[in-house]
């Protein structure tokens, strides 16, 4: 409990430094619609003593004196939608939410997830539904939990979710609203160890007006829910990233966080078999030393799902030096689904030293999700605004 009041009070300092200038379409972290968290984990093989268990606690703001409707919903990394609830904000208050308390099946937000836990951890790790016989989730054999997370601003309550028609309306009619009121961050907490790390989430903005999230056919943050109309108004991600790394420290190197849009409303698979759009491919990946020396990791699937951690320690990437910074273009290298090769992300990179220090910063857009866009080359003029 003490551990929680300190980071609610970490994440109320935090407050006074949120950003106002908002523009669509610049990734920025200003007030949004829509809130991201790019991946959780919870180990649910420590058990759920709170004192103990690895999980991730995410912070949901409301920059508004008025009173917000927000719903929370949990995606698992094939993309698939277990759960939604919806949270009350009062005015400038804030919503602490501790993934651990969902797996362990405990009441969260009003809601008595004590029932659920039987469909939500098979879900969230990989294993065979117990009612479908069927997956919705990546297995990693390690009984941690992962996903992510999407909150709305929203007009109505119990309102399903954003793959569902009526869901979204030009001009935040719908069940969402495009109120930009809503920010926040996550931390990953490691009790056991007495380490964390996080950063901010990802802050997707919504517009009426802009024709940049208005027009149809216009990639928008929610395109594949909405078939491309447009009508969620939500800015997109960006496409292209660059991050400095540091893998010198051998407990814990740097690590990028990833999030991508599958461009499909995915549903639980047969095990044994992968979603239609998995695993998803890059069109590049590059990474330089100080002097400006280039290493190309082998062709391989580093970003395969909707969201997951890659450690950049990876043997399988075996870069040659230990400090530098990295160019990842997350657009697909072949054509699939909505606006071809073009697929928006985002990326955040954490960097640990000795188990004590650590800072998580999202990585710099260096192109955004645009149809038909793929990365410059790194020394020539950059992507075109």
């Amino acid at each position: 409990m003490r551990c929680l009041r300190f980071l609610l009070v970490l994440a109320a300092i935090a407050s006074m430094s949120v950003c106002a200038n908002a523009k669509i379409g610049t990734c920025d972290a200003v007030p949004a619609a829509t809130l991201l968290l790019p991946c959780f984990e919870v180990d649910l093989g420590q058990g759920f003593d709170s004192g103990a268990t690895r999980t991730t606690i995410m912070f949901i703001n409301n920059a508004s004196t008025a009173s917000v409707l927000a719903q929370v919903s949990l995606w698992t990394d094939y993309g698939v939608p277990t759960a939604a609830f919806d949270v009350t904000l009062a005015g400038n208050a804030v919503f602490a939410l501790n993934l651990r308390d969902v797996f362990a099946g405990l009441t969260v937000a009003g809601v008595d997830f004590s029932t659920r836990t039987t469909e939500l951890i098979p879900a969230h790790t990989g294993e065979v539904s117990p009612t479908t016989g069927k997956v919705s989730g990546f297995n990693y054999g390690d009984s941690v939990a992962r996903g992510y997370v999407l909150v709305n601003a929203m007009n109505q309550a119990g309102a399903g979710y954003p793959t569902q028609a009526g869901y979204f309306a030009a001009g935040g009619t719908g069940k969402a609203s495009n109120q930009n009121v809503l920010w926040g961050d996550f931390i990953y907490l490691d009790p056991m160890n007495n380490f964390s790390e996080g950063d901010t989430l990802a802050h997707i903005e919504a517009s009426g007006t802009d024709p940049l999230v208005t027009t149809s056919g216009n990639y928008t943050f929610y395109a594949a829910f909405v078939n491309g109309t447009a009508i969620d108004n939500r800015e997109p991600l960006g496409a292209a990233w660059t991050t400095g790394f540091d893998i010198a420290d051998s407990y814990q190197p740097s690590r990028l966080v990833y999030w991508r849009d599958s461009k499909s409303i995915t549903s639980p698979v047969n095990p044994m078999t992968w979603p239609s759009w998995c695993p998803m491919n890059h069109t590049k990946f590059e990474m330089f030393d100080a002097a400006g020396t280039r290493h190309v990791p082998p062709p391989k699937y580093f970003f395969p799902l909707v969201c997951g951690r890659l450690d950049l320690r990876d043997t399988q990437i075996a870069v040659p030096f230990e400090q530098g910074w990295l160019l990842v273009d997350l657009n697909l290298a072949t054509s699939s689904g909505l606006f071809g090769t073009s697929s928006q992300s985002w990326v955040s990179c954490i960097k640990s030293w000795e188990g004590r220090f650590s800072v998580g910063h999202g990585a710099t857009m260096y192109l955004p999700a645009r149809a038909g866009t793929k990365a410059a080359e790194p020394g020539s003029a950059g992507p075109k605004k």
